[in-house]
């Protein structure tokens, strides 16, 4: 089925929106960051936002002339027209968890987007944004940039204020990642999951620094994670562990004996791992879904069934080797998994343009975890991530969701899409254990013109 996309009346919109949007963050920098160097980062990663949500939308409507984007699109919209003709209809579309398939047929043009629950908040919050944007595509996905783009700098603010000398290393892997800008900018679920993990990462920040949760960081906590829920509850599943470990071991570097530290960490994370372990056994009892059993049978099935679709549709499948469908077996596909989220497709399998990007990016992040391991050493390495709450969590949560995604997807055309949130925080954490690295290195000796031999009197 096609679906309505950009037409020639979103221009003057778009072009308004783009101003509106430019003004604000002119206010922004000159009430926040005048003078400061992150006014540049500000106005470039507003701008690459921008530049990727239009881009992913010309690419979508002229070269592949379609897709999911345009299916929210066109059901968001449903429901902006019902906020103008039938608002009791449009309250009532807006405030239902999900609408089953069998009622879909009374609300015309309306998909199945309605009846699944992750589909569906993407289309309630399109159709919010669609209301000053005239119901039009492409100024309601500079919104969903805007809201991305404010998840980023949340995140780039709290790593400013962790490692105040190294703003422009970890900006790198927040706002410059092409990939990253490219994905998650799109009127699409990654632009809010990406949001959301902001609001979550200042609002946390604020617990682990010990600072009073003001109103903003309460709404920002739940609404973010309600969000995330609905949106794809597994990243918030994967989040959960190592924002815990980054807020509690944050709280225990506060304590005043240095061995007592040391004593409670190992404990406290061995009590995040059971009490995570124990909770997903619980869950599982109350709900059929989050059975073990039933988790592995599921991931079997579904791997079998992208396999076959994407052999039968020509996509670029990659292939972890035999995966028997039992936890011993999962446990062994977890570095297979990790590895190709993380670093490929290899340069030797692209085959279109889109795997050229990620292997450039994958080769990139290859080459700097080498640099980073042998530049820092493995063992200090390993200090450092243990010493810093913040990037063990950071660690902890990519390498996680890594495998996640990595060994249910099978797909690299796919796979680009879905695992850039984990390349935001493995990123932080390379950039992070630089960070560290440079700050320890001894300064250089100063010279002055009585002791340089270099110096001449003279000019």
């Amino acid at each position: 089925m096609t679906y309505p996309g950009m037409t020639i009346s979103d221009l003057p919109v778009t072009l308004l929106y783009l101003v509106l949007y430019y003004w604000l963050a002119r206010f922004v920098v000159r009430q926040r960051y005048a003078g400061s160097p992150l006014a540049r980062h500000f106005y470039w990663g507003l701008s690459l936002k921008f530049f990727g949500c239009i881009a992913f939308a010309l690419i979508y409507q002229f070269y592949y002339q379609g897709g999911d984007t345009f299916r929210y699109y066109a059901n968001a919209s449903t429901i902006t027209r019902y906020f103008f003709t039938q608002p009791e209809v449009f309250l009532d579309l807006l405030t239902a968890l999900q609408i089953p398939k069998s009622e879909l047929g009374a609300y015309h043009g309306i998909t199945d987007t309605f009846s699944r629950p992750a589909t569906f908040m993407v289309t309630r919050i399109g159709a919010i944004l669609g209301i000053p944007a005239f119901g039009l595509y492409l100024p309601a996905a500079l919104s969903f940039a805007f809201f991305s783009f404010l998840g980023i700098w949340a995140m780039y603010r709290v790593t400013c204020r962790l490692y105040p000398d190294a703003t422009h290393l970890t900006a790198i892997p927040l706002l410059y990642i092409p990939s990253c800008f490219f994905w998650g900018s799109a009127y699409m679920q990654e632009s809010l999951v990406i949001g959301c993990l902001g609001g979550l990462i200042w609002g946390l920040y604020r617990i682990a620094s010990g600072q009073r949760l003001d109103l903003l960081s309460v709404v920002l906590l739940i609404g973010c994670s309600y969000v995330l829920i609905h949106v794809k509850e597994y990243i918030l599943l994967a989040f959960l562990p190592a924002a815990i470990v980054w807020v509690v071991f944050t709280r225990l570097a506060s304590l005043q004996y240095k061995w007592l530290r040391w004593l409670l960490r190992p404990l406290v994370l061995g009590i995040i791992v059971g009490g995570s372990i124990g909770g997903l056994t619980v869950l599982g009892s109350f709900s059929e879904r989050y059975n073990v059993e039933n988790v592995l049978q599921t991931a079997e099935i579904t791997a079998t069934y992208l396999q076959r679709i994407t052999r039968e549709q020509g996509g670029a499948l990659y292939s972890l080797g035999e995966v028997d469908y039992s936890p011993a077996g999962i446990a062994r596909i977890v570095p297979a998994a990790i590895i190709v989220t993380l670093f490929r497709p290899w340069p030797w399998e692209v085959r279109n343009p889109v795997m050229l990007l990620s292997a450039l990016e994958g080769t990139l992040f290859l080459i700097m975890t080498f640099y980073i391991i042998f530049r820092v050493g493995p063992f200090r390495l390993v200090s450092l991530t243990i010493s810093d709450p913040f990037l063990l969590a950071c660690l902890l949560f990519s390498l996680t969701f890594a495998f996640a995604v990595g060994a249910s997807t099978y797909n690299f055309g796919s796979l680009a899409r879905y695992k850039i949130p984990g390349l935001f925080f493995y990123g932080l954490w390379l950039a992070g254990s630089l960070a560290h690295y440079l700050r320890h290195l001894p300064a250089p000796p100063k010279t002055s013109p009585a002791t340089n031999p270099s110096y001449n009197a003279d000019g």
